[in-house]
């Protein structure tokens, strides 16, 4: 039975800031109903916060999952977030 791993990578892209905003992964973990939570640190916001999630199709090989596989998001990402500091949200697989 192959095992799923899901890897995050957290874009961040410049939007209306001096300097470039950045992120830091504090957080990932599933829970038994499969629902995936992030946090994450924001510095030098604002920023349009997106995520892209892949999962394993072979060894040391990875595929990004397509989007109607990660709709079901919510909390802080696919949006302007514009305080720095802590952020979450959750996906639904």
């Amino acid at each position: 039975m192959k095992k799923t791993v899901f890897a995050l990578a957290v874009c961040v892209d410049r939007a209306f800031a001096a300097e470039t905003p950045s992120v830091e992964l504090t957080g990932v973990s599933q829970a038994p109903d499969r629902r995936v939570s992030v946090a994450y640190t924001l510095s030098d916001g604002p920023a349009v916060v997106t995520a892209v999630f892949e999962t394993n199709a072979g060894e040391n090989v990875w595929v990004s999952l397509v989007d109607a596989q990660i709709s079901a998001l919510a909390g802080d990402v696919n949006r302007i977030v514009r305080t720095d500091g802590a952020h979450a949200f959750v996906w639904q697989p």
